[in-house]
C-alpha cells in the first residue's frame, strides 16, 4: 500500500467518525496528501523503519503553520513561528 492510499484511508475514516469523536480541533488534508505523495517518492531503501508513519499533535504543542488553541475556543487560531 502506498502512503497515498493509507494518507486517503485514514482521512475517510476521520471523515466518517470525527462528527462523533470530536478529535480533531484542526486537519489539513490536502497537506497532509501532499505529503503522502512527497514521501512515496523517496526509494525504499532510503526509508526508514517509521517512513510515513502519520502522527497526530496535541493542540498545546506549539507547531508551526497550525493553529494551537490549547483546547480553548477563547485562543482560537493561535499560530506559532517555530516548533516545539
Amino acid at each position: 500500500m502506498s502512503g497515498r492510499e493509507y494518507a486517503k484511508s485514514l482521512l475517510e475514516r476521520i471523515k466518517a467518525r470525527d462528527e462523533d469523536v470530536k478529535a480533531w480541533a484542526y486537519l489539513d488534508e490536502k497537506r497532509a496528501m501532499q505529503e503522502a505523495r512527497r514521501l512515496d517518492g523517496i526509494p525504499k531503501n532510503n526509508r526508514e523503519p517509521l517512513h510515513g508513519l502519520p502522527i497526530a499533535v496535541k493542540d498545546v504543542i506549539y507547531t508551526k503553520d497550525m493553529p494551537t488553541q490549547f483546547n480553548s475556543n477563547r485562543i482560537r487560531h493561535a499560530h506559532a513561528d517555530f516548533m516545539s
